[in-house]
């Protein structure tokens, strides 16, 4: 944590933000950034999910925890389970890079209340924050607010909505696809039988209607898990 990077300042009522970046220069830019909004200031700064983890088993609790979803120690949908379990009454608002409709569904099913693009202005980060203190969420456009609507309204849980929900092996399983591991190797990495590997594979080909590893590859594209 990069302490002497932080303000010194009046803490009195002002709104505790937890920072989890593994891009030092970044961390310190938004942590400088942050530090210079008015009434909101930087508590913790970590540059993973499981020195965050650590910090708030410690009693270091923060209004709202700011996570980039792509912070390599600890994979950040786990982590947002973590936190919802443990600190369930903690906002928090993932930044990424992508917003595709896959992250945003699993995440939202998670409880996540925020979403921020990384390139978002200073100002919505500023609201975002406020937002989701006020009303508990804070989502940055229409097609967003459809999917609030499509996952929450219970009248109309639908199969297209329950078949993007992808569990942990999937997730890691999409991941691997995205490289040169044959199956077989890719079975050795996650500590898997080939037979469980062929079932995952193939569970995913009838699910989102797939007929080879290439399609594999263009759904983790999809949903924010691999970048070229």
């Amino acid at each position: 944590m990069d302490k002497k990077y932080q303000m010194v300042k009046n803490k009195g009522n002002n709104i505790k933000i937890g920072l989890v970046d593994n891009y030092r220069l970044i961390r310190m830019a938004m942590s400088y950034m942050i530090n210079h909004f008015n009434d909101i200031y930087i508590c913790l700064e970590v540059d993973n999910n499981i020195e965050l983890l650590r910090e708030l088993d410690e009693g270091n609790i923060p209004d709202v925890i700011l996570i980039n979803l792509n912070t390599p120690e600890m994979y950040g949908y786990e982590t947002v389970k973590l936190l919802k379990s443990n600190f369930p009454d903690i906002p928090i608002i993932i930044v990424c890079n992508n917003d595709s409709e896959l992250i945003i569904i699993q995440l939202l099913l998670l409880g996540v209340q925020a979403f921020l693009r990384k390139n978002a202005h200073p100002d919505e980060l500023k609201s975002a924050i406020e937002s989701v203190l006020k009303t508990g969420y804070y989502y940055s456009n229409s097609t967003t607010r459809k999917l609030i609507n499509l996952i929450y309204n219970k009248n109309k849980t639908t199969l297209d909505t329950q078949r993007y929900i992808l569990n942990e092996k999937e997730v890691v399983f999409l991941k691997l696809a995205g490289t040169e591991f044959t199956y077989k190797e890719i079975a050795n990495e996650m500590k898997l039988s080939p037979r469980t590997i062929d079932k995952l594979r193939d569970n995913l080909f009838v699910r989102f209607s797939i007929k080879n590893r290439v399609g594999l590859v263009l759904l983790a594209l999809k949903a924010g898990l691999l970048n070229f």
